[in-house]
């Protein structure tokens, strides 16, 4: 039986689902709608890829999601969704952070940094260095503040970012700014080159959501 990966991205924008048989390039739906509708259209768009290769669910033996930083919606869709799956097929599941597969999908060949706008003043920030097989990790995704942005994209020669205009300021005039694209492919290929993956499917949020911060307030 072909052995199928299944790859699911949905953190940010653009949200994507991928699938491929092993050492063949992925196919990859990309999501068009609104964070709400995630958990209408994941379902759909993985049924409409394996109904395109004609490969029974039961053949996905493999699985990897992108576990955030990103969108608290999108990524409790993606991590529920691929542990659900993963537990009721008997598949493997491994995950990688968001900014590492924007990193990867990018295809990068300089020092790169992905920076997705964290909200309330703050910057996720992750480094990745150029390597033979698929982007290093050399710093993780951590919280930023604005104030601390410039310094920490200086040694950045490419920016993948989803706020271009909020951090233009912060960039070197030579430095190369990129839009995320598509990211789920990117993550089987993380997968291949045999990158280490992370010790958890957990979401990386960095921090508390705003209602959850509300909700730990003393109540006055």
């Amino acid at each position: 039986m072909t052995r199928w990966t299944l790859a699911l991205s949905t953190g940010g924008a653009p949200c994507s689902v991928a699938l491929a048989a092993d050492g063949d390039e992925p196919r990859e739906i990309v999501l068009e709608g609104s964070r709400p509708d995630l958990a209408r259209l994941l379902l759909p768009a993985i049924d409409q890829l394996v109904r395109d290769v004609d490969a029974p669910r039961s053949s996905i033996q493999q699985m990897v999601v992108a576990v955030g930083p990103g969108s608290y919606t999108g990524l409790r869709v993606a991590v529920a969704t691929a542990r659900t799956l993963a537990a009721f097929s008997g598949a493997t599941l491994t995950a990688y952070s968001s900014s590492h597969a924007m990193a990867a999908a990018a295809r990068t060949s300089v020092a790169t940094a992905v920076v997705l706008d964290a909200l309330r003043g703050d910057f996720a920030v992750a480094h990745y260095g150029p390597s033979a097989t698929a982007p290093r990790e050399w710093k993780p995704p951590r919280l930023v503040p604005s104030s601390q942005l410039r310094d920490e994209l200086s040694r950045a020669q490419a920016v993948i970012t989803d706020a271009p205009g909020a951090i233009a300021q912060y960039l070197a005039a030579s430095t190369r700014c990129l839009a995320p694209t598509a990211s789920a492919a990117a993550l089987i290929a993380l997968l291949r080159s045999g990158v280490p993956a992370l010790p958890s499917t957990d979401p990386i949020y960095l921090r508390a959501s705003a209602a959850e911060e509300n909700a730990a307030r003393p109540v006055p």
